[in-house]
């Protein structure tokens, strides 16, 4: 035992010198992406060295060091595969093998996606509709107070826009009831051709739709903040959506009436699988995100961030109403999460793994 125990203790701490190598491999990812040292390569692409596997690289006077591949899964995920190795790498393909180095060499595997959160200052909107939308009654929707984060349209839908009892700008009942107005145009008159865009491509909202990777990272978080709602949910003042949480997120469509919010708001991103309908009363200092639909119909809601409806399940009719006494304003930094969600790139919940090889 005597004999052995050295040898033996050895390996491992060889094993967790190379384990934290490796780690240190997905750090450097992760640096490189999001300090714009590496731009994420176009799905299936492995992207160039020092990033695609064959380049050894040391830190310092440390014994050892790592491989890193980084292959794009799209322009907000990447795979990143990393090798550690002490005290040398042992690969014959890899820059930086010495066949005339005979020592023993250990190495670990580390592996995980990393994704990005879109940055929602840079949605071109206050109220983002991938569908169809309606706006009308004394519903309000205007950019003009927060230009912060550039110029932004009071609407973008990807259909039709009904602004009043008119789905036609030529039509003499356009904008009769109903406010847009946009920090695009010139003036602070509403309902003028420059506060709003309709019937864009649906190809310009992906850089601000959330993928399934993104919101498995956001559904992870929130159960992580005990914000987590699984299945349809209702809130009202006898469930009401809690306060001091950054992010709530419902797995099923949302509804609301009376006082759902604690202490009258909510700051933070409400997320909902499903469709959103509105119809309580209170504020949002943030963004309300949902997968399908957005409606109000009554109750006084104020929403200060941007609000945004991706429209994944419904394609057809009125995909998304405002009326009532809906007030939407465009604020950036409510709309950015106020700091309370990583700006750059991270490890995805729940993807890390250490495979053998």
């Amino acid at each position: 035992l005597g004999q052995t125990e050295p040898v033996v203790s050895n390996n491992h701490l060889r094993s967790a010198q190379a384990r934290v190598l490796a780690e240190a491999g997905i750090e450097r990812a992760v640096w490189a992406l999001s300090t714009g040292a590496l731009v994420a390569p176009a799905a299936t692409t492995v992207a160039s060295s020092p990033y695609n596997g064959l380049q050894f690289l040391t830190l310092g006077n440390a014994t050892g060091g790592f491989t890193v591949k980084v292959t794009g899964v799209s322009s907000f995920e990447v795979l990143v595969d990393a090798e550690g190795w002490t005290p040398i790498v042992g690969r014959s393909t890899v820059t930086g093998y010495d066949a005339t180095d005979v020592r023993t060499k250990v190495h670990r595997r580390v592996q995980t996606p990393l994704i990005k959160l879109p940055d929602f200052g840079d949605t071109p909107c206050a109220l983002c509709v991938k569908g169809d939308l309606e706006v009308k009654g004394t519903a309000a929707v205007s950019s003009i107070a927060d230009t912060s984060c550039g110029n932004k349209y009071g609407v973008t839908t990807a259909g039709t826009l009904c602004l009043g009892q008119a789905c036609d700008p030529t039509d003499p009942n356009w904008g009769n009831t109903g406010s847009v107005n946009g920090s695009t145009d010139t003036n602070a008159t509403p309902n003028q051709p420059d506060d709003y865009q309709r019937n864009v491509a649906g190809s310009s909202f992906d850089p601000f739709m959330l993928t399934a990777s993104q919101l498995d990272a956001l559904r992870a978080l929130a159960r992580d903040y005990g914000s987590y709602y699984a299945g349809d949910t209702t809130f009202n003042s006898s469930n009401r959506i809690p306060s001091g949480k950054p992010i709530v997120f419902v797995d099923g469509n949302m509804a609301t009436s009376g006082n759902p919010y604690s202490g009258g708001t909510f700051n933070g991103w409400l997320i909902v699988i499903g469709t959103a309908t509105l119809a309580g009363n209170g504020t949002i200092n943030g963004m309300l995100y949902a997968t399908d639909d957005i409606q109000s119909s009554s109750g006084t809601n104020t929403i200060n961030g941007v609000v945004i409806s991706q429209n994944q399940d419904n394609n057809s009719g009125i995909d998304t109403t405002t009326t009532g006494n809906m007030t939407i304003n465009y604020n950036c930094a409510n709309a950015r999460g106020n700091n309370n969600f990583p700006s750059g790139w991270f490890p995805k919940p729940g993807g890390w793994k250490e495979p053998s090889g």
